[in-house]
């Protein structure tokens, strides 16, 4: 019941967050560039757009979120959205896995403010495939670039849980920054003006894999 009770939470501040968004000037079909824990992304795939997924009552979403894996030092970078592309572009999911960064706890995710991680297809790569299926993979043909402009902890949001057993106080993290890839799978496929602003909790959006 308790998580049922945070997915709602989770849902009503996330909906309420969505009537202030801002259209990009020079992209309009994409959401501006912000810092604010909205729960916004895009990206322009071969100049038609792909936007992330909108909060879906009854549906646990994760526009964006972090797996981490400490004893590799290593993290993978989850964005599911989806594009109105002429020839319908199937592709749900954007992935990056970028290495020699361990977070091994939600308070470490401060780690990555101000950095930038370039895309060479060895020591990080990046892909598309389709949400909840296992395709991560590299394919030796991405680059590019992915800046975590700003990371902190949001001290105005909403917390939840009271901290008593079974019911942990969950603390939310922003997460906002650009991407530019460059990605040869079936074809070819530039990704540009990508950019995100996610609200990250513990137990949504964010996970640690011993």
């Amino acid at each position: 019941m308790k998580n049922y009770l945070i997915v709602i939470i989770i849902f009503l501040s996330l909906n309420g967050c969505y009537k202030s968004v801002e259209k990009d000037p020079l992209y309009p079909q994409l959401p501006a560039i912000s810092d604010q824990g909205l729960d916004i992304g895009g990206v322009m795939i071969n100049d038609t757009a792909w936007v992330f997924e909108k909060p879906q009552f009854g549906r646990i979403f994760n526009p964006m979120s972090i797996i981490s894996y400490p004893n590799g030092d290593s993290i993978i970078v989850l964005m599911e959205g989806s594009s109105n592309y002429p020839y319908n572009l199937y592709y749900t999911q954007i992935y990056f896995v970028l290495k020699n960064i361990q977070i091994t706890k939600d308070s470490d995710l401060v780690k990555l403010n101000g950095m930038t991680f370039n895309i060479d297809s060895q020591s990080n790569y990046a892909g598309m495939g389709m949400a909840y299926q296992n395709n991560i993979r590299n394919n030796g043909r991405s680059s590019g670039s992915i800046s975590f402009n700003k990371v902190y902890l949001d001290k105005h949001g909403v917390i939840i849980g009271d901290g008593s057993p079974g019911n942990p106080i969950l603390i939310p993290f922003v997460m906002a920054g650009v991407f530019n890839l460059s990605l040869t799978q079936e074809r070819k496929y530039d990704l540009k003006a990508g950019r995100f602003d996610r609200t990250i909790y513990n137990t949504d959006g964010f996970v640690v894999v011993p």
